[in-house]
């Protein structure tokens, strides 16, 4: 969660699925850290309102700094 928060405050503006947060935000980290465990992460970042998340009409979600 760390990880996700330092690269918003240097990137305010991003906006990326799981997916891209996992290979692009925290790319450095793509060996040691799980799709799961970033789903998880973001889940509860979401639940402390640090992020938002958006549906997409096609199914995609997004997430972005709250």
């Amino acid at each position: 969660m760390r990880a996700i928060l330092a690269h918003l405050a240097s990137h305010p503006h991003a906006a990326d699925t799981a997916e891209g947060v996992a290979r692009w935000w925290l790319g450095g980290q793509a060996g040691t850290t799980t799709l799961p465990e970033v789903e998880a992460a973001l889940r509860q970042l979401v639940a402390r309102r640090a992020l938002r998340e958006e549906k997409l009409a096609d199914g995609t979600t997004l997430y972005s700094k709250n």
